[in-house]
């Protein structure tokens, strides 16, 4: 009778482990897709600043060679058309990778749920990134 007790205790024992086991192994890839997710958002938004800076400084360039008026606004409608395809072809890319079960978490569908989805984990974001975009 002892035997079977303690056969019991012992099943039971290894079937909470794996219970236990299985949910933190789903939380951890959880937490390590959600962190990829963020990472190339943050990635994206240091591409989308270096186009602002190359828009900038291509119209500060026209502007010293006496560019028209015309010109300036032509260049930066290209830029601004060329950072908006950036923005739709950059999620469409990341979504496009993304199996069909893990996009209840979190799902972002444009440029401005992405930003949304940021804004939401700001806090998983380490100080270093957030101290360089206050500077």
């Amino acid at each position: 009778m002892e035997f079977i007790l303690y056969l019991l205790v012992f099943v039971f024992g290894y079937v909470t482990h794996r219970t236990f086991h299985t949910y933190m192994a789903a939380k951890t890839g959880s937490l390590i897709f959600l962190h990829s997710k963020l990472t190339s958002l943050l990635m994206l938004i240091k591409c989308i600043e270096s186009y602002n800076y190359i828009k900038a400084f291509g119209m500060m360039q026209l502007q010293k060679n006496e560019a028209t008026n015309k010109q300036v606004e032509a260049f930066t409608t290209m830029i601004d058309n060329d950072i908006s395809f950036f923005k739709k072809q950059s999620i469409k890319n990341i979504n496009s990778l993304i199996p069909e079960y893990l996009k209840v978490l979190e799902h972002f569908e444009d440029w401005d749920e992405a930003m949304m989805f940021l804004v939401k984990f700001k806090q998983e974001i380490p100080g270093e990134f957030l101290n360089d975009q206050k500077n």
